[in-house]
């Protein structure tokens, strides 16, 4: 799959499979709305999102597009630990990439 070939996505392959078919079987159905993703990262879950939607479905992207916002007291300790390596700069990108949340 050429998002996992060009490294724009995190997801596994079968996730990103999933999406894909999941975003296509909404389409099937006709189910109205539009689909938002948050945490865009490097953008191969839209771009998967973006092949399997409808060119009239709206579709809505965000992120914080820099470094992530801190955990919360209701987060568990595996969300507080990411956002430590990633906000000490230890984070590691994408092959030889530097981590997105970097640049």
């Amino acid at each position: 799959m050429r998002l996992k070939t060009h490294q724009l996505t995190y997801l596994a392959a079968k996730d990103l499979f999933n999406l894909y078919y999941t975003a296509k079987a909404v389409e099937r159905s006709g189910v109205q709305g539009l689909f938002i993703e948050t945490g865009v990262a490097l953008g191969g879950s839209a771009i998967a999102i973006g092949w399997a939607k409808q060119k009239q479905r709206e579709f809505r992207l965000y992120d914080a597009f820099g470094l992530i916002p801190p955990p919360s007291e209701k987060d568990e300790a595996d969300v507080h630990m990411r956002y430590e390596e990633i906000k000490s700069g230890k984070s590691k990108g994408l092959g030889k990439h530097l981590y997105y949340g970097y640049v």
